[in-house]
């Protein structure tokens, strides 16, 4: 069996299957011409005004907003499908913003802890820009969102803020208050500019964003100082090698002068003393 020159553009029906037999002495026989998947949508008593879509890969994308129908097989009856909200992307969501935020705080804290005991400060104790993330950050959260809808804080969809600045996700409460009324609740944390997620992203940009924001503001500050710095210890490096070298010629002066005398004493040392004169007197 060969297939000679098969192109999808040949075929009526992506998908479709060519052989030519020409060469083998046999024919085959078509029992089912291939064809794409059909599907009418629209309610059981209005088939005939409904919507006919039809599919290559028995996958429809587009009937319904957001939802992709995947059909397994052919049915001459009606089939009903049933569209509902769900809340675990949204919880899946919420979880990871507080665990993320969690994670921040932590490392915050270990790097402005200042141990008592030891007398010992971390990296950023008492520095102004980590104090500001701090204070930024949990006014964020503690405060009010208005103008987002009947919710107006993080407290109202069970996430508590701690006294070390932490979150708690209340799971049980936020299922509750999202069963009660998903548009609102979807409507405190997305809508736009006035929602948890647009301000919490406006307010990142402006502490940690490329450009103007604090902490970039803060890196070209300590970079400038590191450069400083470094020329600084370049100038007083030149300074020491000139002051190297004129001790150590200094140090060699003296070592020559001090060769001298030892070479002077060895002369000395050399002489012999004169014997005493023995005069006798004769009379």
């Amino acid at each position: 069996m060969n297939t000679v020159g098969l192109e999808v553009d040949d075929f009526d029906q992506i998908g479709e299957l060519v052989f030519d037999t020409s060469q083998l002495g046999f024919s085959l026989e078509e029992t089912t011409r291939a064809q794409d998947a059909l599907i009418v949508f629209g309610g059981a008593g209005t088939a005939g005004s409904g919507i006919l879509a039809s599919s290559s890969s028995n996958t429809f994308k587009s009937l319904l907003p957001g939802a992709t129908l995947e059909i397994k097989e052919a049915s001459q009856q009606p089939v009903t499908i049933t569209v509902s909200s769900s809340n675990e992307d949204v919880i899946a969501g919420v979880k990871a913003m507080v665990d993320s935020y969690n994670s921040f705080r932590e490392k915050l804290a270990e790097l402005t802890e200042y141990n008592t005991e030891t007398s010992t400060a971390s990296v950023l104790t008492g520095d102004g820009t980590a104090l500001r993330l701090d204070i930024d950050m949990s006014r964020l959260l503690s405060g009010r969102f208005s103008g987002a809808g009947s919710i107006q804080s993080l407290a109202a969809l069970g996430i508590d803020l701690n006294e070390d600045g932490t979150l708690t996700f209340h799971e049980s409460e936020f299922k509750a208050r999202y069963a009660e009324n998903p548009e609102a609740v979807e409507q405190f944390l997305a809508a736009e500019q006035l929602g948890v997620a647009d301000k919490f992203d406006d307010l990142i940009e402006r502490l940690a964003g490329q450009g103007t924001s604090l902490l970039s503001r803060r890196i070209e500050t300590l970079k400038s100082k590191i450069d400083d710095g470094n020329d600084r210890v370049d100038f007083l490096n030149e300074r020491l090698d000139v002051q190297r070298e004129r001790l150590f010629m200094q140090f060699y002066q003296m070592e020559l002068a001090i060769g001298k005398m030892q070479s002077n004493l060895s002369v000395i040392d050399s002489i012999k003393p004169l014997e005493p004169l023995s005069i006798k007197l004769q009379g």
